[in-house]
């Protein structure tokens, strides 16, 4: 059998113990790694689950893609915590005097505000969204452009032997440099 002062001794020799570990400079900042740190399983392989009920083949399968560019008020969506709480004064917000895109853009970037102007991602959407609009217009103005062909039929169409003319006047494409290359030669022979 255990006497009293056997237990007292344990309970002292627990205590200063636990003394030890707390009050000893590197003692207490040492890491006990067979310990779990977090809220997490130690041993995961355990647990077994079917993997083919989490994988989704086609989860946009009939559904038409949305260009993003093209929806109302993208620039607020996209951003919001670049703009008002309110959500105002966006892009496509109605305006007394109206905005074109370009001058929009320019205007949130130049603001005395600056944090349109410190936000890269900001900056590249407004560049693509910018850049995309210019090639869709050149996109429907060369289906007017090209060779008038007619058919037997009596249909008429047009082909368009140059597949760069959607790129003209859209600045470091090869049509434009193309472009700029005979201004300057004939600049040269003038």
């Amino acid at each position: 059998m255990m006497n009293l002062s056997d237990e007292d001794n344990d309970d002292e020799e627990l205590e200063d113990e636990l003394d030890f570990v707390t009050n000893d400079p590197v003692r207490k900042y040492q890491f006990k790694y067979d310990d779990s740190v977090c809220m997490a399983h130690k041993y995961p392989e355990v647990e077994v689950t079917d993997p083919t009920k989490d994988i989704q083949v086609a989860p946009g399968e009939g559904k038409r893609p949305k260009d993003l560019a093209q929806e109302k008020d993208w620039d607020i969506k996209a951003f919001p915590h670049l703009h008002n709480l309110s959500g105002r004064n966006g892009k496509d917000e109605d305006r007394l005097i109206k905005l074109t895109d370009q001058n929009y853009f320019i205007q949130r970037i130049l603001n005395k505000d600056q944090r349109f102007a410190r936000s890269p991602t900001y900056k590249y959407s407004a560049v693509a969204y910018l850049e995309k609009q210019r090639i869709q217009r050149n996109i429907n103005v060369a289906g007017t452009r090209g060779k008038r062909v007619n058919h037997e039929d009596g249909d008429t169409a047009y082909e368009l032997n140059d597949e760069y003319t959607v790129l003209e006047d859209i600045k470091n494409t090869p049509r434009y440099w193309k472009k700029v290359k005979h201004e300057m030669i004939a600049k040269l022979e003038n």
